[in-house]
């Protein structure tokens, strides 16, 4: 039997936990459930690297995750013993991740990166959701916006699989291949 790597292990697990929630059709629970537990990921820094650790035991690894467990829904209680079962709890972040990502696609809802050299107005943000939001035929766009006083002018955004670069540095770099 070869062994998953963690790519693998994240798109069988994140996926099993989607569908799972899908037939229960508690989706939207189960997806807030997450982003709750994500949470705290994120506030306890040190929670994943000991998660991760080889030098806890199932059983301690149980004991640090005690508060989630008995906070969590009855699904995700159970997916968690079994993530930690199976020796994948280090794999929970990136599950969420993946479950975020399919959650995001069944629901037509995209997140995109723009980045100018001065924070945008809240009508220019709206008309840029309008225009991504056509062009990917999306439902909503999640927009985060970013300051770049390196690109020098114009804008650039990122969605899926999308680049859109209108940044003046791009395009004085291209004037220069020409001329060089």
């Amino acid at each position: 039997m070869t062994k998953l790597n963690k790519n693998q292990v994240v798109r069988r697990y994140g996926k099993a936990l989607f569908e799972v929630s899908c037939d229960q059709d508690n989706l939207v629970d189960i997806y807030n459930e997450l982003l709750e537990i994500e949470k705290i990921f994120i506030e306890n820094t040190t929670l994943s690297t000991c998660l991760s650790s080889k030098l806890l035991t199932n059983d301690q690894k149980k004991q640090l995750i005690k508060p989630l467990l008995d906070n969590a829904s009855e699904l995700i209680n159970r997916f968690l013993n079994l993530l930690l079962e199976y020796s994948r709890i280090e794999y929970l972040k990136d599950i969420i991740d993946f479950f975020k990502d399919e959650y995001n696609k069944k629901s037509g809802i995209v997140n995109a990166k723009v980045t100018t050299v001065v924070d945008l107005d809240d009508n220019q943000i709206d008309k840029i959701k309008k225009i991504l939001s056509k062009k990917l035929s999306v439902k909503k766009i999640n927009l985060e916006q970013k300051c770049d006083p390196d690109i020098i002018g114009g804008v650039v955004i990122k969605a899926n699989d999308m680049l859109i670069d209108g940044s003046i540095k791009t395009k004085l770099n291209m004037i220069k291949k020409i001329l060089d």
